[in-house]
């Protein structure tokens, strides 16, 4: 036995995972080598095995869900005490509610937004496009040189 304890207020610190079975192998062999040798040790485990036995007789009582919620809070509170605990627990309050709804919104504007460029789509005509009412007589912007010499005939403007 390599692992004995030093003294009694050592191995009661244990009786807990002992009477719960949680002890691995060599705890539970010191824990039984101590007990065989230590009667008060073995009282106290006694005194304890008949508190955890009453305990369990003890009806339940219903926790008032006012009672409830405060401890739940106060826990919560006590577990992020750190700044970027605090930080996560708010960011995920504040962004938790809003995700389904927003979601939602964004599934529903792209479904719009295809329903709506799919009912726009410009039919592709088989025939010429159509003159508009409302049109302006050609002019000329430019006009490059022009050769008016025509070697032998005369040249005849008309106006």
């Amino acid at each position: 036995m390599t692992d004995m304890f030093e003294n009694c207020i050592e191995i009661r610190s244990h009786f807990s995972d002992y009477a719960d079975g949680l002890c691995d192998r060599e705890i539970l062999r010191s824990i039984r080598f101590h007990l065989d040798h230590c009667v008060s040790c073995r009282e106290e485990l006694d005194l304890c095995n008949t508190l955890r036995a009453d305990l369990r007789a003890l009806p339940l009582q219903r926790v008032p869900a006012e009672v409830s919620l405060r401890m739940r809070v106060t826990l919560s509170r006590h577990l992020h005490q750190n700044l970027l605990g605090r930080l996560a627990v708010f960011l995920e309050n504040a962004v938790k509610p809003l995700m389904l709804p927003a979601s939602a919104g964004v599934f529903t504007a792209i479904i719009c937004f295809g329903l709506i460029l799919g009912s726009e789509a410009v039919p592709m005509a088989s025939v010429p496009d159509m003159p508009q009412a409302v049109s302006t007589p050609p002019r000329v912007r430019a006009l490059g040189p022009i050769n008016l010499s025509t070697d032998e005939q005369a040249v005849v403007l008309m106006g």
